[in-house]
C-alpha cells in the first residue's frame, strides 16, 4: 500500500512538473443531461438538444436554455462542480436559436464555498466578471467562440469556487445553444 501511495504521490508531482494544468470540461456528446449532472455538472432551465441539427454546435449534442425573457441571473444558469481554481481561460462556444428576441446576453460568475452558508450547497454569493451580449439581431445565428481569463480576484485561490454562466434576455422567444466548455485552471 505504501509503494501504491509512493507511485501515486510521484506521478501527480512528476505531471505537475512537466506543466499539465487542470480541465474541467463538458459537452453534450453523451446526449444525456443526467452523466453531466453525475459528474458534479448543474443546470437550470437547460436541456441538452440535437433537433433541429441546425442548432447543434459541434457533433451530435449541444445544450439549450429555455426561452430567454427573464432578466434574473438564477432563471436559466450552467454551473461547474466545485474546483479550486489556477490561472487560465474559460472557454466555449455560444449562439443564439435565431428566434427573435430584444436582447440576449450571458453572464459568467464565480460562486465561492461557503462553509457558514444555511444552504445544503454551501454556495456564497455569485460575482460576475465577464458578460457577453448577443449581437443584434437576434436572429443571427452566428457561432461566438468565447474565451473568456479567470477572474483576478479568485486565480490561484485556495478555497474552492464553481464557474456560473447565467442566460438573460427580454422579448421575444429566442433561447441560448452553448456547446465546449472548457475551464482550464
Amino acid at each position: 500500500m505504501k509503494k501504491l501511495l509512493l507511485l501515486a504521490i510521484t506521478m501527480v508531482t512528476y505531471s505537475y512538473s512537466f506543466g499539465v494544468v487542470p480541465v474541467v470540461t463538458l459537452d453534450a456528446e453523451s446526449g444525456n443531461r443526467a452523466i453531466a449532472a453525475g459528474n458534479c455538472w448543474a443546470f437550470g432551465a437547460h436541456t441538452y438538444t440535437n433537433s433541429p441539427t441546425s442548432l447543434v454546435i459541434n457533433g451530435n449534442w449541444s445544450v439549450r436554455s429555455n426561452q430567454l425573457t427573464n432578466v434574473s441571473p438564477t432563471a436559466s444558469w450552467v454551473k461547474t462542480p466545485w474546483m479550486k481554481i489556477g490561472s487560465g481561460n474559460i472557454l466555449f462556444k455560444a449562439k443564439t436559436d435565431g428566434a427573435p428576441g430584444t436582447w440576449r446576453s450571458i453572464e459568467v460568475a464565480y460562486v465561492p464555498y461557503d462553509q457558514a452558508s444555511l444552504s445544503s450547497s454551501k454556495e456564497g454569493a455569485r460575482t460576475v466578471f465577464y458578460t457577453f451580449n448577443f449581437p443584434a439581431p437576434i436572429t443571427n445565428t452566428t457561432l461566438h467562440n468565447l474565451s473568456i481569463p479567470i477572474s483576478a480576484a479568485i486565480e490561484n485561490s485556495t478555497g474552492a469556487y464553481k464557474i456560473m454562466f447565467s442566460f438573460i434576455g427580454e422579448g421575444g422567444t429566442g433561447r441560448a445553444i452553448t456547446d465546449d466548455y472548457v475551464i482550464v485552471s
